[in-house]
This record gives structure tokens, C-alpha cells and sequence, in this order.
């Protein structure tokens, strides 16, 4: 899926990174792959900073299995980003 190397919140520690893989594999019986993964940075985050990282396993071959882990994964992420610091 992806390999990000991320730096801390700005302001934060910068003593150390944050290394994220995401890897997924359909494996040798389906046709789709419908696992999601994503990741949101303190950078995307704003002020508020922060880490998210999201894994929505796929529904076993099941129609619309793809698009339900992709909403599952994307809804969370809005709501997220959506919500007050404090």
C-alpha cells in the first residue's frame, strides 16, 4: 500500500520518526483485495497534531466488500480531523 517515514508533531520531539508500512495481500483465493489502510499526520492534523493510523479488513470476498472498508477507513478519518482539540 504504501511506506511513509513520518517526523514528529511540529513543536514536538524531534529526537525521534515514526516509520509506517502498509501492506496488504489478497491472498491466493479472491480477485480483489478489499483491505484499506491509511495514515494521517500531525502535519494534516493542525494544531491539534496527532497520529491515526486505520486497518479495515476487507468482508471475505463478499460483494462491496472493498468499497465498505474504504467507507469504514474514510468516515473515521473525517471524523478525526472533524473533531475539537480541546
Amino acid at each position: 500500500m504504501s511506506n511513509e517515514k513520518l517526523d514528529p508533531a511540529p513543536g514536538g520531539d524531534s529526537a525521534g520518526t515514526l516509520q509506517v508500512a502498509l501492506r496488504s495481500d489478497m491472498g491466493k483465493v479472491r480477485t480483489e483485495n478489499q483491505d484499506f489502510g491509511l495514515v494521517v499526520t500531525p502535519t494534516q492534523c493542525g494544531p491539534a497534531g496527532g497520529f491515526l493510523m486505520i486497518v479495515a479488513d476487507g468482508m471475505g470476498g463478499h460483494r462491496g466488500g472493498a468499497r465498505a472498508s474504504r467507507l469504514a477507513g474514510e468516515t473515521v478519518r473525517d471524523r478525526f480531523l472533524e473533531a475539537r482539540p480541546d
